[in-house]
């Protein structure tokens, strides 16, 4: 599946246990308003009338900037980098085990994992 190494690498989970609509919301509105993703992406760069007017979106519209970017050696690097720091600051960082719970008091926070 060509998905799934896409899911694991952005959300760090796999394609069968997330939401489409969640996590692609974009790809969701196009099939939902179009029939299918290609025909919505093709009609949905034609219309603009949605874009919130901004500097940004208008420079990007004028100079024809590329929508896709990624981090130097991947962006795998970002996750690594977090859970570095992480760790650095004595968080006890656990990967691969389900998250049961998490719970916020006083600004700290607790997971449960197991």
């Amino acid at each position: 599946m060509l998905v799934d190494p896409l899911c694991r690498g952005i959300f760090a989970g796999s394609s069968k246990a997330l939401s489409a609509r969640a996590c692609f919301p974009a790809l969701w509105e196009y099939v939902q308003k179009r029939g299918s993703i290609i025909r919505g992406a093709l009609l949905a760069k034609q219309d603009r009338s949605d874009w919130p007017d901004c500097d940004v979106i208008r420079r990007a519209s004028a100079e024809k900037w590329q929508v896709q970017w990624t981090l130097r050696k991947g962006l795998d690097r970002l996750p690594e980098r977090i859970g570095q720091v992480l760790v650095e600051r004595g968080v006890d960082l656990r990967v691969g085990s389900p998250c049961k719970r998490i719970e916020l008091k006083e600004g700290q926070g607790k997971a449960e994992v197991g």
